[in-house]
């Protein structure tokens, strides 16, 4: 969630139906959030509909857009007529390993973001035959304001992140990218849509597979009472030492980079801890350019990298 420092309103991120329990505060570069813990429970949250037809009660009560959301994803815009070319915007994320990032708290934060829509991965897709091209990078909503109409998002050219074009297969609905070679970064961004707080640099990413359903609008589904369904997509990278070691993240009484969390330490960053102190070490080596291979710490103390398992979902959106 974000507090505004102009208003002081605090925006939650809930599920229609769902029993926020308790809520963990982030502060980020004079930004803020508070993160809401939710569970299945007899929540009385209510939101007036209307819009697109959608704003159904098993989607993010929260997001910028819910009263025009509709399907099991709650996509912003069917792909129903357009299925050689659909596209997406990140839905859900949830990082599986390194254990020390497969957390309730890195968990909260990352569906904090997806769902007020502060952080959207854009993925377009051109499909002939079995042959898939992605064009994927940061993406900017047409409108901030809550409840705006436009639900639409463009590519991000400023140039400050690259826009990566990659080739894949389709099978049935089922789609396997080959990886990217180097850093790929995507913000996570204040309610303006464009001032980056944090970002998320994925090095060698690889889209090892996912599954679209509901005539190629959706990549799982969301659920009021589990969240979202994320085992329709998959995929890996790494989080170098180096890339993720420059900005600090406050989770409540905890500030530290995300190389912190992820080393497990409790210093605030990689380079104030020795690296024989840090609870997870570094299991690959990515050095400065080339692809990142496994790295066995005990026999190699250079090791500058995690590897990163994650699974994910996507939504319909259009994509300008």
């Amino acid at each position: 969630m974000e507090l505004n420092s102009n208003t002081g309103a605090l925006r939650g991120t809930v599920v229609r139906g769902a029993l926020v329990r308790g809520a963990v505060a982030l502060s980020l570069l004079g930004g803020s959030f508070a993160l809401a813990a939710c569970s299945g429970g007899g929540g009385t949250n209510t939101n007036p509909g209307g819009g697109g037809g959608g704003g159904e009660d098993h989607c993010p009560m929260d997001a910028p857009n819910w009263d025009t959301m509709s399907g099991p994803c709650c996509a912003l815009q069917s792909n129903s007529d357009r299925q050689d070319a659909p596209e997406f915007r990140m839905a859900a994320l949830k990082l599986s390993t390194p254990s020390t990032l497969a957390t309730q708290l890195i968990d909260n934060l990352l569906k904090d973001v997806t769902a007020t829509q502060l952080f959207n991965w854009a993925i377009r897709l051109d499909i002939v035959g079995s042959d898939v091209t992605m064009t994927t990078g940061n993406g900017i909503r047409n409108s901030y304001d809550v409840g705006a109409t436009d639900d639409s998002i463009r590519f991000d050219d400023s140039g400050r992140y690259d826009i990566e074009t990659l080739s894949g297969t389709i099978s049935g609905d089922t789609v396997t990218m080959n990886p990217i070679v180097g850093t790929f970064v995507v913000p996570i961004v204040r309610s303006d849509g464009v001032t980056e707080q944090f970002q998320l640099p994925l090095r060698d990413l690889h889209v090892k597979s996912f599954v679209m359903s509901e005539n190629r609008t959706c990549v799982g589904t969301q659920d009021a009472t589990d969240g979202f369904d994320y085992t329709q997509g998959q995929l890996e990278a790494y989080f170098t030492v180096e890339d993720t070691d420059a900005k600090e993240i406050t989770l409540g009484a905890i500030s530290k980079t995300l190389c912190g969390f992820a080393a497990g330490i409790s210093a605030s960053r990689c380079a104030n801890a020795d690296k024989s102190t840090w609870s997870a070490k570094p299991d690959a080596k990515c050095g400065t350019s080339g692809s990142c291979v496994a790295c066995n710490y005990a026999e190699d103390n250079t090791c500058d990298a995690w590897k990163v398992v994650g699974q994910f979902g996507l939504m319909g959106v259009e994509i300008d």
